[in-house]
């Protein structure tokens, strides 16, 4: 959530799903983390994407996020799950490409990521973005 930049249209939309599923604490319970985010991704969300979003945000029953860490997990669900969702027509768009600036930043990511100390999990977080 430190580093999500999110624009803000879709903060908005966050922000009002995260307002509808918030309990009495002021966060979204682990309980509720699914059903929100199938919100999010207007009911494409499966049970197996949650589950793999769960996994690699390694997160437990127990936990609780506030709205920031809502948005960024509702950020990432989206772009994990976009090209899953995404039309062969969409494809061709603009929106709907990755910027120019994105793909050099991931380009050759193994040989970019050799000798430096990177928690393993971040580490997959990036080749499941890439």
């Amino acid at each position: 959530k430190n580093f999500c930049i999110i624009k803000r249209r879709r903060k908005k939309l966050y922000q009002d799903i995260f307002v509808k599923h918030k309990d009495k604490t002021g966060q979204i319970p682990f309980k509720d983390l699914e059903k929100a985010l199938t919100m999010v991704l207007v009911n494409t969300l499966t049970s197996d994407d949650y589950k793999r979003i769960v996994e690699l945000l390694d997160i437990s029953d127990s936990t609780r996020v506030d709205v920031d860490g809502f948005s960024a997990m509702a950020a990432l669900a989206e772009r994990l799950m976009c090209s899953t969702h995404v039309s062969q027509e969409q494809v061709d768009q603009p929106d709907y490409q990755k910027e120019k600036i994105e793909c050099a930043d991931f380009s050759a990511l193994e040989w970019k990521l050799t000798g430096v100390q990177v928690n393993p999990k971040i580490v997959r977080i990036l080749k499941e973005l890439n």
